[in-house]
């Protein structure tokens, strides 16, 4: 993780930097919850794609709940 941390703080800007920051910090993975229209896909794409990771872009509401 450290070394993500600091490869992190060479290629992303301040506010990526301040996204990834908290999801690193607080889940461990990326991961933003927030009102729509606010950009976080957006954000969390452009964070993946500098730091060389996969984006899944995971919507609750279309998942599919199995065994109840």
């Amino acid at each position: 993780m450290k070394e993500l941390i600091k490869k992190a703080e060479q290629v992303l800007s301040s506010i990526e930097l301040n996204y990834f920051r908290v999801m690193a910090g607080q889940y461990q993975v990326l991961f933003l919850k927030g009102r729509p229209g606010t950009a976080k896909s957006a954000i969390a794409k452009s964070i993946a794609d500098k730091l060389g990771m996969t984006y899944i872009d995971l919507r609750l509401p279309t998942c599919i709940v199995t065994g109840k």
